[in-house]
Parts: C-alpha cells; sequence; structure tokens
C-alpha cells in the first residue's frame, strides 16, 4: 500500500466514524494506536481528522501527548509539527467537569425561563389581587371616615 492510499484510509475510517457519530469507536482506536508504528505524515493526518471532535474523543488529548512524545524521540520540532492540533484549554478539563459546568448551565437558564413563564401565567390573578387589596383599603379607610 503507498503512502498516500495509507493516509487516504486513515483519514476516511475516522471521518466516517466522526461523520456517523461514533466517538466512542473513534476514541478507542486512537487509545489503541501504537504511535511508534505509524510515519509523522499519518500521525498528523489522524489528529488533523479529529481536531474538530476533540471535545467529543476522551482518548484524544492522551493520544496527542504519545504522539508528541514520539515526534520529539525521533528529533522533529514537535511543537511545530503539531501546533494547533493539541488540546484546547477547555479540554484540558475532564469530561465530567465539562458535563457538570453544561448541566449547571442548561438547568439554571430552564428554571429561570420557568419561573418568567409562570410569572407571566399569574400576571393578570396578580392584577386581580392588587385591585381587590386597593379595594379593601379604601373601603376600610371610608369606614373609618364614618365611623372613626
Amino acid at each position: 500500500m503507498s503512502k498516500e492510499e495509507s493516509l487516504d484510509k486513515i483519514f476516511g475510517q475516522l471521518d466516517d466514524w466522526l461523520l456517523n457519530r461514533q466517538f466512542g469507536e473513534c476514541s478507542a482506536y486512537l487509545r489503541r494506536v501504537i504511535v511508534e508504528n505509524f510515519s509523522t505524515a499519518e500521525l498528523v493526518v489522524m489528529l488533523t481528522a479529529t481536531v474538530h471532535a476533540r471535545g467529543k474523543l476522551r482518548r484524544r488529548n492522551d493520544f496527542f501527548q504519545r504522539v508528541h512524545r514520539v515526534l520529539e524521540s525521533r528529533g522533529e520540532d514537535a511543537d511545530v509539527v503539531l501546533k494547533g492540533l493539541g488540546p484546547t484549554r477547555l479540554d484540558d478539563l475532564n469530561d465530567w467537569s465539562k458535563r457538570v459546568i453544561y448541566r449547571i448551565k442548561r438547568y439554571n437558564y430552564n428554571n429561570v425561563s420557568k419561573w418568567a413563564d409562570q410569572i407571566n401565567d399569574f400576571r393578570p390573578l396578580m392584577i386581580v389581587c392588587l385591585g381587590l387589596f386597593i379595594a379593601f383599603i379604601l373601603f376600610a379607610w371610608l369606614l373609618s371616615a364614618i365611623f372613626g
């Protein structure tokens, strides 16, 4: 198999998994890859193919670190070769903490939205109650003026 065919096959398989939202399969593949057996071009293709899904691939950060170490051991400037393919600052957090933050934000937004909807639903009732309260106060004042 030629180098180009090998790169096309790797990119194609990873791309298929990502397009079909099979993030578990893709992540498992990255975990199983023996980085030392692949060329620099093949490793860069794997990282490039998965760069946009890096937040959904649990093992990608580990894979990136392994690729970085291997490239350095080969005498290549790994920081230059892998520029832009590494984890973002948010990816440095573990998946659990990202899910918790997301759920808290979603929960708070949903609750505030529901609360606002409930206030809007009770607005006519609140206006009637306020009117009755004002009428009661005026009636009490009138009684105190008459019998006062």
